[in-house]
């Protein structure tokens, strides 16, 4: 009898760890790129399930994988535009399908002279500290298959927990 329950046991804890590394994920905000919306050693969770169920919006942050400097980060990004969309960025402005977006989370002036269409499976995305991010500008756009989530909570400090 003992060893069913410890073989239930261990197929529960397999379960919960499952479901949390797809669904509850920690990440540690490492920069001031999202300024203000997340400061420096921030802790959110991510769903990494939002990858796969095609749950990635405008306007939603993301965690992904990038190459930097011969090293591979996580990055953290608002997603700006969806594949299909043409993005312009002109005078401190950005447009999305020559629409000029609303943007209430910004800091600082969005730099540079800009102008691309998002392919399929990519996401255009940008810091909310305009002046002190590496970006879609940099980069360019992201693939879908460098996602590794997106955030929907702010959990730390205990203080400022968020839903996003």
């Amino acid at each position: 009898m003992k060893l069913r329950e410890w073989k239930e046991a261990f197929i529960e804890a397999g379960i919960i760890i499952a479901l949390l590394f797809l669904f509850c994920w920690p990440v540690k905000i490492d920069g001031i790129s999202m300024e203000h919306t997340f400061q420096d050693k921030n802790r959110v969770f991510i769903s990494r399930a939002s990858k796969y169920i095609d749950d990635i919006e405008k306007g939603d942050i993301i965690v992904f994988s990038e190459t930097l400097e011969g090293k591979d980060k996580r990055l953290i990004k608002r997603v700006i535009a969806t594949e299909g969309d043409t993005v312009k960025i002109d005078r401190g402005k950005v447009y999305i399908n020559s629409e000029e977006i609303e943007e209430y989370y910004v800091t600082g002036m969005t730099m540079g002279h800009f102008e691309t269409v998002v392919p399929d499976n990519s996401f255009f995305v940008m810091g909310d500290n305009r002046e002190n991010s590496i970006d879609s500008r940099h980069l360019g756009t992201i693939d879908k298959k460098d996602i590794i989530g997106k955030v929907f909570l702010k959990w730390y400090p205990f203080n400022e927990i968020t839903h996003y």
